[in-house]
């Protein structure tokens, strides 16, 4: 098994690393949770990522620095030590499995982050062709893993092609297994057995949406659309507007001749910044994406194509249309004018993740997440947050679902 499977970190020793890194992962203890070695760790990580120069080019990179720096982590240690119920201590679940996506290039650590600190030992699978930022992140782990030594024994990262034999193997020896893959991999991975008292933890694929007020839109000064523009182009095209929660529906709420005009004043701010940015795709993206714009216009309720620049196609629609199992990312947005938020409600579906907004008011968004009662939509966050990971992610608070309450009673 050893020549279908890189182990990436820690570097194997010899020949046989493989079996015997897994024996270590089964003799080590796992970490207390949020323990003084674990949070060390951070620290020393956080500062590694902000100091190598290679690495601080990386906003990315950056971004995940800043969520583990030791403020951010203690506020993870709270919301952790609130979960605990009484009665009861809160421990790790003990080994696993993290199977991450290929499309988001750094969740992988977000998730492994998180399982750590909560008092678990970690097998992370990653694609053999990853990103760039992604082995300059892994680099940078394995310096602070080198540092502590007690962490080292207890985490496995590891990259292996479509082998059925090897993810079965590790499912049996995990006391969970997380997927990120979407519909298809969860589908296939849940054909291979898990240990009857392991659990499973799965990430379908996702739908996000914007809703927009123009009024707030046509008040903004240039200097402000031009900042709002620039918040919205990370929402839209970092990942290629592939990842799960970048918005591919703007929803306008409000008169219709009115978000029109706010829709011309922002989309050609965000076409504007794209090009600045030197956002670009390759010529045969751009051909699919022409074709697939043009295919919407012909075969759906498309009364409008416009065109801000190269990167941006916005298609104007004059009715909902459900077109969840056919997006296109590349800039590729619909839009749709509804009288108000409420109206959503009726097209929204438990497929729908994220719902960026801008001068929506935090009531109207509070009735409409009631109004909805877990029929879609876990997360409304402002524009410009739409990949901005958390420790609850898809309605899964991942500190708890990482941790495992221990009744204790004492008799004294």
């Amino acid at each position: 098994m050893d020549e279908r499977i890189e182990i990436l970190l820690p570097t194997p020793a010899g020949p046989g690393a493989w079996e015997d890194r897994l024996a270590a992962l089964g003799d080590v203890d796992s970490p207390e949770p949020f323990g003084a070695e674990v949070v060390a760790f951070c620290r020393r990580l956080s500062a590694l990522l902000r100091k190598d120069e290679v690495a601080r080019r990386w906003p990315e990179i950056q971004a995940f620095a800043f969520w583990i720096r030791p403020n951010a982590v203690d506020r993870l240690r709270r919301h952790h030590l609130a979960l605990t119920p009484d009665g009861a201590v809160m421990a790790g679940r003990g080994l696993i499995f993290h199977l991450p996506p290929r499309n988001v290039a750094l969740l992988f650590a977000y998730g492994w982050i998180l399982a750590l600190l909560a008092g678990n030992r970690n097998v992370v699978r990653l694609p053999a062709h990853r990103a760039k930022q992604a082995d300059i992140l892994l680099r940078l782990i394995g310096r602070a893993l080198d540092e502590t030594p007690f962490l080292r024994q207890g985490q496995l990262f590891l990259s292996y092609g479509h082998d059925d034999a090897i993810s079965a193997h590790l499912s049996s020896l995990c006391d969970m297994r997380v997927i990120w893959g979407g519909d298809e991999t969860i589908r296939h991975m849940r054909g291979i057995a898990l240990p009857p008292r392991a659990s499973e933890l799965a990430f379908a694929d996702r739908f996000s949406m914007a809703a927009l007020n123009p009024e707030a839109v046509l008040a903004l000064t240039d200097d402000g659309c031009a900042d709002l523009a620039r918040s919205l182009f990370n929402d839209v095209f970092w990942f290629d507007q592939m990842a799960c929660s970048s918005p591919r529906l703007f929803v306008w709420v409000g008169e219709a001749g009115r978000s029109f005009a706010a829709g011309q004043k922002l989309y050609a701010a965000l076409g504007a910044v794209a090009v600045r940015k030197g956002y670009g795709i390759d010529a045969g993206t751009l051909s699919a994406k022409l074709t697939y714009c043009y295919r919407a216009v012909l075969d759906g309720p498309v009364t409008r194509l416009r065109f801000f620049g190269a990167p941006l196609a916005v298609l104007s629609l004059d009715h909902f249309f459900d077109f969840r199992q056919n997006v296109f990312g590349a800039g590729t947005l619909f839009e749709l004018n509804l009288p108000d938020l409420a109206a959503l409600a009726r097209y929204s579906h438990p497929k729908d993740q994220t719902l960026i907004h801008f001068g929506i008011p935090a009531d109207a968004l509070a009735l409409f997440a009631r109004t909805l009662n877990g029929r879609g939509f876990d997360r409304m966050v402002p524009v410009g947050q739409a990949l901005a990971f958390d420790m609850v992610w898809d309605g899964h608070d991942l500190l708890g679902a990482f941790s495992r309450p221990v009744s204790v009673i004492s008799s004294l």
